[in-house]
């Protein structure tokens, strides 16, 4: 993939489109591992919250493939804005010791440096707090993924933001009002990595369109499998 990704540099913007699909392949190859790690150990929520991040992921990375030009440079030069706004929030109590040592461990040029990249680039996001200017949900319907945020992402942030309707996973009360810990499910595990996988596989077919690495048959040929096992076990 190294040697093709550089026989194919044309410009910097595309270059840099190519940079961040390395960086997003590599980001959700580890992710996935983990996830597979986190199922084998019957860790089935812990592993949601991962495929839950998988996901943005894949939303990121297709909205980005979108207009790659554009949205590569974009979403990088977002960081600026990040940088900036760090800035900010620590400077709203400079009286905090912890805050002045950050705030201090800056030189003055630098801190010039980085007030100018912010003036160069924030007139590209009206809203500075999105680096699309969208929201996940929004991003997600762009790339034809609405249905997987509306209820896959709904009910993993459950577990990601722990939230009230994700206690039922963990205990169960019995009618004599007593309690007890719940371990997770065969179901549970097989929900979460075939849609782990999914995502993953996702990741893979962009990386293939882009760097030509003649491996569509065998991603469709594990698509395929993923769908048939999941509708035997319905």
């Amino acid at each position: 993939m190294v040697s093709r990704f550089e026989a194919t540099l044309t410009s910097v913007e595309q270059d840099l489109y190519k940079i961040l699909l390395l960086f997003f392949f590599r980001k959700s190859w580890k992710t996935f591992c983990s996830i597979h790690l986190l199922c084998k150990h019957q860790f089935a929520e812990d592993a949601g919250i991962l495929t839950r991040s998988l996901f943005d992921l894949v939303v990121t990375l297709l909205y980005i493939g979108k207009a790659p030009a554009e949205r590569a440079v974009l979403y990088c030069e977002y960081g600026i804005v990040l940088k900036e706004q760090l800035h900010e929030t620590l400077s709203r109590q400079p009286e905090d010791p912890w805050r002045q040592r950050i705030l201090a461990s800056k030189s003055p040029e630098a801190r010039t440096k980085d007030r100018e990249d912010y003036e160069r680039v924030i007139k590209n996001y009206p809203n500075r707090y999105k680096w699309s200017g969208l929201t996940t949900k929004a991003m997600a319907g762009d790339v034809g993924l609405g249905w997987h945020y509306d209820f896959v992402y709904y009910q993993l942030s459950e577990f990601a933001h722990t939230g009230p309707n994700g206690v039922n996973t963990y205990m169960e009360f019995d009618k004599g009002n007593g309690l007890s810990f719940k371990g997770c499910t065969t179901e549970d595990i097989d929900r979460i990595w075939t849609t782990a996988s999914v995502y993953f596989l996702i990741v893979l077919d962009q990386v293939d369109d882009v760097f030509k690495l003649g491996i569509e048959e065998e991603i469709k040929a594990i698509d395929r499998d993923l769908k048939a096992q999941n509708k035997a076990k319905q």
